[in-house]
């Protein structure tokens, strides 16, 4: 468990870094990080939201993994236990990650429902 935190400030570091080296942002998967480390960067060098789950149990979050992943998506040639197993307590942490998205004022996005809208709205409200 420790190393899953230090992980999870580790990314927080390297996107820092990874900004200053080579000017560019970094997209981090909320899943891997704190979501109080992200309120620490610097909002005008980044865009930061949360997308989750909210309102789906971990079964229907399993289905969608499985539904929407392609072969550019890590979870690709995941198996359906493999994926059940990976990602289980997920509707949980979704839970804590959207309290901790309010708590620090970060946008959040619910992906529950009507994802490709969802996800068009994102592309519209950061361009």
């Amino acid at each position: 468990m420790q190393e899953k935190i230090y992980f999870k400030y580790f990314i927080i570091e390297y996107a820092n870094w990874n900004k200053k080296i080579t000017g560019l942002p970094s997209l981090i998967d909320g899943d891997f990080t704190s979501i109080e480390k992200l309120s620490e960067l610097d909002i005008n060098d980044n865009i930061i939201i949360c997308l989750s789950n909210n309102y789906i149990s971990d079964q229907e979050i399993f289905n969608n993994i499985i539904k929407y992943s392609n072969k550019g998506v890590y979870s690709y040639d995941f198996t359906k236990e493999k994926v059940e197993s990976f990602f289980k307590g997920i509707s949980k942490d979704a839970e804590i990650n959207y309290r901790q998205c309010l708590k620090y004022n970060i946008k959040h996005y619910d992906t529950s429902k009507n994802r490709n809208e969802v996800l068009n709205k994102i592309i519209n409200d950061i361009d």
